[in-house]
């Protein structure tokens, strides 16, 4: 006959085997779900980086087709190309926008206006861009030089030295985002001189019309390098893709034959786990 302590020892006995057993099950699943998880962090890290080599490929090929001779040879129209593997890219010629560097306070104060910005306003931002830009300590008569921006509670004033990247002005007093995601398309600082009349949007052309009076534009013929914006995305399963946004210059050299990369950057990225 088994005596109680017995009993007890085998219930204590009982009792560690199945702690042992639960926890032993646990630390299974734990293993297998971080394991589970390490192979899907791979599984989007190449699907990452298929897709980006996609789009930069396609990038590259633009690059490529933009020297074509003949009838063969890409545009920079805005139009979407589809390549295989499910890539997309537009070409956008910069040619027909206004560079901030370069253009008077009259020119952006019609560009504002275009955007539908009061006139009082208007006439602020461009001052306060031509302050922002140039080397010279006088401010002009709407524009913000460092005491405008000390005063306004900002720790930084204009660094009076070319603008590098439209995104700058965002930093220029009296700019806000919403703004300046209006302004943006019509800008570009890869390109110098006038903006081509030819190739500028109705926005730029109307801008350029208001500030010399009733002067009418001739569509001029764009010579010498080509300054295009190329934009490439790859789509892969679901909703994952990478964008590639480029702006180069083609038809460089003396034979016309070559290209530069201007900016190379990511205009957007989704890599979403698969069921």
């Amino acid at each position: 006959m088994i005596s109680a302590d017995a009993r007890r020892e085998r219930g204590f006995a009982l009792l560690i085997v199945l702690w042992t057993l639960v926890m032993a099950a646990l630390i299974t699943t734990q293993i297998t779900a971080s394991g589970r998880g390490a192979i899907q962090v791979s599984s989007n890290l190449l699907r990452a980086a298929e897709l980006e080599a996609a789009a930069d490929g396609a990038v590259h090929e633009a690059m490529f087709r933009m020297m074509e001779p003949g009838p063969t040879r890409w545009r920079a129209d805005g139009s979407v190309r589809a390549l295989p593997g499910g890539i997309d890219v537009v070409l956008e010629n910069l040619a027909g926008r206004i560079n901030p560097n370069q253009a008077s306070p009259e020119l952006l104060m019609s560009l504002f206006r275009q955007l539908r910005v009061d006139a009082q306003r208007a006439r602020a931002l461009a001052d306060a861009i031509a302050d922002w830009r140039d080397p010279s300590a006088q401010r002009r008569p709407f524009g913000a030089k460092a005491p405008d921006y000390r005063q306004a509670g900002r720790s930084y004033g204009p660094p009076e030295a070319p603008i590098q990247s439209i995104g700058e002005l965002s930093a220029v007093l009296g700019m806000t985002p919403d703004l300046l995601s209006r302004l943006a398309p019509h800008l570009t600082v890869y390109r110098n001189g006038e903006p081509e009349a030819a190739v500028a949007g109705p926005v730029v052309l109307a801008a350029l019309r208001a500030s010399l009076g009733a002067q009418e534009f001739a569509a001029a013929t764009q010579t010498g390098p080509r300054v295009v914006a190329v934009t490439a995305t790859a789509r892969g399963p679901g909703r994952t893709r990478f964008t590639r946004r480029a702006v180069v210059s083609v038809g460089e050299g003396d034979g016309g034959g070559g290209h530069r990369i201007l900016a190379w950057g990511i205009a957007e990225a989704e890599v979403l786990a698969l069921p």
